[in-house]
């Protein structure tokens, strides 16, 4: 007798309704807050509440999801495009531009009152938001740094303070000066000459020998 494999409990998740209900929550929660209710995030997405809570156990949950979305725009896995022939150099570039550019945004200043908001109610909230955004770049960075360290191009380093020293260049005060509302957001040519530079001065103190980071 062929046994039939049992069908997985609840109705298959809708990507599309799922994308939706992430985008109407990252227009709401930075507009007014951490507030604005489930039902209302349903609405604007146009989907019904059980939708919502089908994909997301909580608001908590969805905030954190929000975040995680966010924070793939500066997560593509690095690695593999060493593995696939990109040098050490072009790639640690590439990264450093997606992470500039995203903490370039004025949209940032938002997340970071939503989420110190959130932790006046729930305390555990800042380091879930922290993993799923920060804290997974600055892991990448680190694993990045160690990848240039086996391949030779950097000297032995602490890939936690070598990351830290790198992050520092990268965004300095300028993004300081963007979260608070009186600077403006760099241009894309901003975002170049602020990568190179900080890459050129970290260079300077971490590579074995400048060529082999060209």
């Amino acid at each position: 007798m062929t046994l039939t494999p049992p069908r997985p409990r609840g109705r298959p998740k809708d990507e599309a309704k799922r994308e939706a209900l992430l985008d109407a929550a990252q227009v709401l929660f930075l507009e007014r807050g951490v507030d604005v209710t489930t039902g209302e995030v349903a609405a604007a997405a146009g989907v019904a509440r059980a939708t919502l809570y089908a994909n997301f156990k909580d608001k908590e949950e969805l905030i954190e999801a929000v975040i995680r979305r966010e924070s793939e725009q500066v997560i593509a896995d690095e690695l593999v495009l060493i593995r696939q022939g990109s040098t050490f150099a072009q790639v640690l570039r590439n990264f450093g531009i997606k992470y500039v550019h995203f903490v370039n945004q004025t949209a940032v200043a938002g997340w970071d009152r939503l989420i110190a908001h959130s932790a006046k109610r729930t305390p555990q909230l800042p380091q879930r938001f922290y993993e799923a955004g920060p804290g997974r770049w600055n892991r990448l960075l680190m694993q990045l740094l160690s990848t240039g360290v086996s391949q030779g191009c950097l000297r032995p380093l602490n890939p936690a303070q070598a990351a830290e020293d790198l992050t520092a260049l990268w965004m300095g005060g300028t993004s300081l000066e963007v979260k608070l509302g009186v600077g403006e957001p760099m241009s894309d040519a901003g975002i170049l000459a602020k990568v190179d530079h900080g890459l050129e001065v970290f260079y300077a103190f971490y590579a074995i020998e400048r060529a082999d980071t060209q």
